[in-house]
């Protein structure tokens, strides 16, 4: 069975704050060979909490044994990089999400819309919400080369 690092969502009323949510690193040795190490490489991970999608900050991850099948095969993690679009601010923020597998405009577009809408909560370390981002980059983060 494969080991796959996880966080707990720090919110109390989140089912994820009981039911780990898994990062799909393939294997220890990866996390350390891998310059985005998730994030026991002493640097804070923000995370959308796929259950209440709450942006937190997670600095320690654990491990867990988890049947091959419970992996989900069409979700995939991305990198969503925010400019604060409030006034002169340009603060940037950066968080990761877990999104279906869909192509680039998509997966661009679903985040798009759901920065701007509100769906997913946030704010930039600045306190501006979110919602008032002026520019938005999507990467796929790619856990299994």
């Amino acid at each position: 069975m494969p080991l796959d690092f996880y966080v707990l969502c720090p919110n109390p009323e989140c089912p994820f704050h009981e039911d780990p949510i898994p990062l799909l690193v393939a294997n220890p040795e990866q996390r350390r060979n891998d310059l985005d190490a998730w994030p026991n490489d002493g640097c804070a991970l923000h995370l959308l909490c796929p259950g209440c999608r709450i942006v937190s900050a997670h600095s320690h991850a654990d491990l867990e044994t988890r049947p091959e099948d419970s992996r989900n095969r069409f979700e995939e993690w991305i990198r969503v990089t925010l400019v604060c679009g409030e006034g002169d601010c340009k603060t940037l923020a950066r968080f990761h999400a877990r999104v279906a597998k869909l192509g680039d405009y998509a997966i661009r577009h679903e985040a798009e819309q759901k920065v701007r809408f509100g769906y997913w909560k946030g704010n930039f370390p600045c306190s501006h919400p979110f919602s008032g981002a002026s520019h938005l980059v999507v990467e796929r983060v790619n856990f299994w080369a």
